[in-house]
């Protein structure tokens, strides 16, 4: 199983759309951690029409308003004999992701996950707390704190291990 991760994208739904395109024969779950997830949720319905089996996962974050769609989810992943991934994802603001990601790894052990997403910061992470996988895979449009523009990949391997990638965003991704 994989997942395209963004984040972050601030109106920027061409790149977005340019990047799914081009990821879109290897990956299963597109994900966007929030602020401007619009920008993913433009394409939707051609994405459904041309691509049945993607799943589209959008959560809101402190620059979006939505009524339609919750700032965190839960996915529940099956990855093979009986066994699923459950992943949070969260944008990160109500987290304190900032200073640092305790906090949001205890939350995310309250809600009895195996892996969190966020975003917020616009700077790409990886790392595990408390056994949580956790990973923020930067902004796709406007990178922050010396990081370059960049997107993520999480695979699950049939046995259930999730491994994390962080891409830095080259021109044919994502301008």
């Amino acid at each position: 199983m994989k997942l395209l991760l963004i984040s972050d994208t601030h109106g920027s739904s061409k790149e977005v759309g340019d990047l799914v395109q081009q990821y879109v024969d290897e990956v299963q779950y597109v994900c966007h951690m929030g602020d401007f997830f619009r920008d993913l949720m433009k394409y939707e319905h051609t994405y459904k029409e041309m691509y049945p089996n993607l799943k589209v996962v959008c959560i809101t974050g402190n620059c979006d308003f939505s009524s339609i769609v919750s700032d965190e989810c839960i996915l529940e992943i099956p990855v093979g004999d009986g066994i699923v991934r459950r992943i949070l994802m969260v944008h990160g603001h109500n987290h304190t992701v900032k200073l640092d990601r305790k906090r949001l790894a205890k939350y995310a052990l309250q809600q009895g996950v195996d892996a969190c997403f966020y975003g917020h910061t616009h700077e790409p992470t990886i790392e595990t707390i408390d056994s949580i996988f956790i990973m923020n895979p930067g902004s796709l449009t406007e990178p922050r704190g010396g990081s370059k523009a960049s997107y993520g990949f999480v695979e699950i391997s049939e046995d259930g291990a999730i491994t994390g990638k962080i891409v830095e965003a080259t021109k044919g991704d994502s301008k």
